[in-house]
């Protein structure tokens, strides 16, 4: 009985945990420009997917990859599932990475006819300290 009450309560923290609709992990090695001007482009929804490119070898991956995004609401694009969104994996490339399953709020810019994120646009999404 004493381990389902644990258990039950850890589920229940689990559900409310806020790294849920964090950012993807941030690192160091990214050297940010400025950001540029026009209107702030985001969606927020579950990672459920990828694109996963790799090199004429079939072996390695290609440091640009996609993440496909369930999208439960957008402001400043028209954003239907599957919505696809590209980005560097590497760090010192300004890199993210998604869990796939997890919420997120991903900042966009429009690339051509894509959309992508980049460590310096998602700083842009993370809380800051106090909120």
């Amino acid at each position: 009985m004493h381990l389902f009450a644990v258990l039950a309560l850890a589920v229940q923290a689990g559900a409310a945990d806020p790294s849920l609709t964090a950012p993807p992990e941030l690192r160091s090695q990214c050297r940010c420009k400025p950001s540029e001007s026009g209107e702030r482009i985001t969606i927020r929804g579950f990672a459920i997917d990828g694109e996963i490119r790799v090199a004429e070898n079939g072996r390695d991956p290609l440091p640009r990859q996609a993440t496909v995004f369930r999208v439960l609401s957008a402001h400043g694009v028209e954003a239907q599932t599957p919505f696809k969104v590209w980005h560097m994996t590497a760090p010192d490339r300004c890199g993210v990475m998604f869990d796939y399953g997890k919420l997120y709020v991903v900042v966009l810019r429009k690339s051509g006819e894509e959309y992508e994120t980049d460590q310096c646009l998602m700083r842009s999404a993370a809380p800051k300290e106090g909120e």
